[in-house]
């Protein structure tokens, strides 16, 4: 008994030493992409864990997002007058083109109003 206890301890940790390996190498491979590489897989791996229910899913979130605020914190994102000025035509881009949505659709009503107004006088 004693012998197979001891072989099962060993295969045990022959198996935990593989896992701290494989996770060596893991990190070894993560650190070697780029801050943006890494930022996309982070993405990938918050949606993914948005997908898992529970305490797994939550914990995972939580890693997660201090894994990536260290990473903006390690590589913060520069600004320029260029990506500011791209942002702000976007912006407005966006807004003109639900300004005209709405407009569009106050003067579909309006006109349906007329309409209907029209038929009946």
């Amino acid at each position: 008994m004693h012998s197979s206890t001891s072989r099962k301890r060993r295969e045990e940790q022959g198996r935990d030493d593989d896992v701290s390996q494989m996770k060596a190498q893991a990190q070894a491979a993560t650190a070697a992409w780029s801050p943006e590489d890494r930022a996309w897989e982070l993405l990938l791996a918050i949606a993914g864990a948005h997908a898992e229910p529970g305490v797994a899913g939550r914990s995972d979130l939580r890693r997660l997002a201090a894994e990536a605020k260290r990473l903006l914190a390690e590589f913060p994102i520069e600004e320029t007058e260029s990506s500011t000025r791209e942002a702000t035509e976007v912006a407005s881009m966006v807004w003109m083109s639900s300004c005209w949505k709405n407009l569009k659709a106050v003067l579909s009503a309006l006109w349906g109003f007329l309409c209907f107004v029209m038929t009946f006088c």
